[in-house]
């Protein structure tokens, strides 16, 4: 058993070591041909807003952004994460009771389902009258549900947004009314409902157009409609493919706008930050249409052909362990890719990892024309199986064939380069060595010179 591990090992270190000296190659080729063949990056609309972005809601890639990291008012799409939290930390059915410390901290004019002091709702209810009705007595009620005071939930607030990949991000209440110090960014936005979108409660409570809240014991049962126009049907706005969102707006922050919509498997997250009520949901749109029709999803595991067999990468593993297509592999979620792009056409760096963690041996993360796509791994799939690995060349098994495999022309390259390095790094070896035993021969001469 011993002896199988130990040569799984070898093969592993072997198999490894080849792929690290071709490295240069490969990369160099998958480099040299795209400035030749790639598409340059989609044209995007023009938008109003003084900060908006456009968002992949898998894998965070940025496919449109404008002042995306400018530190804004967001008015009361700060509610996503005081939903979020709400939903994280309490439990739906309990019941919450609006207290007059909870009321009088809400100004007249604000937006507010029109509770009154000693009324009870349910958490849930809650959660939809913040996110479709935007009501701010009930923001502040659930932060005092969860953290006992509004100021206290405020610090969970940028904390949980900090978690979330929201660096620039300061909450200081739980509504979005205007204070100086709370303050954000159309990318932390996106990163904060990208992180919301998660949670399967709060998916289907923003995506709601509607919702019927239960009779209190102080009020009869009623409907309240979501304010965002591209989820109510009966708006000019309408959007078909979209999903959830929430509106903001104060007199300092302008009108705001998170936008969450999905087709044909694409998910995408706008944000819009400081526009006006003529602009900001035609916007929307028109980054929406922009990201559908000019991207494409791509399962990388499926698309990614340059670290295996046949490839180009590295062919001499087929001549050396046969079955190359069972060495190396790709794992990675799916990507999102400008339509006229294909992954092969898509730069990408390895990183290597110290130690080979579960057979993964590289990161690779994909980048064009200066924007991230996303990120993946490199596998190394070693088995005790000799079907996977053999221990001597491969014999082609149609010797009868004369025509030239070009696979195999560039294996025959490969072998003199691999002999070239191997045999450098020898002689490196080799003079170091000659090197150190001077040293240490010079060494002793000295000390026998000072005995006398």
């Amino acid at each position: 058993m011993n002896y199988f591990k130990t040569e799984k090992r070898t093969a592993f270190i072997a198999v490894l070591l080849i792929f690290v000296i071709f490295l240069p190659f490969s990369v160099h080729s998958a480099y040299a041909d795209d400035a030749e063949t790639v598409n340059s990056w989609p044209q995007a609309p023009s938008i109003y807003g003084a900060s908006a972005i456009l968002m992949d809601a898998d894998s965070g890639a940025i496919l449109y952004a404008s002042n995306a990291h400018e530190r804004l008012y967001p008015a009361s799409i700060t509610k996503i994460m005081t939903g979020l939290l709400a939903i994280e930390n309490l439990n739906l059915n309990d019941t919450i009771t609006y207290t007059n410390q909870i009321l009088i901290t809400i100004p007249s004019d604000a937006a507010k389902l029109g509770l009154v002091e000693g009324e009870t709702t349910t958490i849930r209810d809650a959660l939809y009258a913040l996110l479709l009705r935007s009501a701010n007595e009930v923001a502040t009620g659930l932060a005092f549900q969860v953290s006992g005071s509004e100021s206290e939930f405020a610090k969970l607030m940028t904390e949980r947004a900090a978690q979330a990949g929201a660096l620039d991000t300061h909450f200081a209440n739980a509504s979005g009314l205007h204070q100086e110090d709370h303050y954000t960014t159309a990318y932390d936005m996106a990163m904060i409902a990208k992180t919301a979108m998660e949670n399967p409660e709060f998916a289907t409570i923003w995506g709601s157009e509607n919702y019927t809240l239960a009779a209190t014991n102080k009020s009869e049962s009623f409907r309240i409609w979501h304010r965002h126009a591209l989820l109510l049907s009966t708006s000019q706005y309408y959007y078909p493919y979209a999903i959830g969102g929430k509106t903001g707006y104060t007199d300092e922050a302008g009108r705001t706008l998170v936008t969450a919509a999905e087709k044909d498997g694409l998910r995408l997250i706008c944000v819009i930050m400081k526009s006006d009520d003529e602009h900001i949901f035609s916007d929307t749109i028109s980054l929406f249409d922009y990201g559908f029709n000019n991207f494409t999803k791509v399962n990388i595991k499926d698309a990614e052909t340059r670290f295996g067999s046949g490839s180009g990468s590295i062919p001499v593993i087929d001549k050396l362990y046969g079955q190359a297509s069972g060495i190396f592999s790709v794992s990675g979620d799916s990507i999102l890719l400008p339509s006229n792009v294909s992954l092969s056409e898509i730069p990408y760096t390895l990183e290597f990892l110290d130690e080979p963690q579960n057979n993964m041996v590289a990161t690779i993360t994909y980048e064009y024309e200066g924007n991230y796509l996303g990120k993946a791994s490199l596998i190394m799939n070693l088995s005790d199986s000799s079907d996977t690995i053999s221990s001597g060349p491969v014999k082609n098994s149609d010797s009868s064939n004369t025509k030239t495999d070009i696979r195999e022309t560039t294996s025959i390259n490969i072998y003199l380069l691999l002999g070239i390095g191997l045999g450098s790094a020898a002689a490196l070896v080799i003079i170091v060595k000659v090197f150190l035993h001077r040293r240490e021969m010079k060494r002793r001469k000295n000390r026998r010179k000072n005995l006398f």
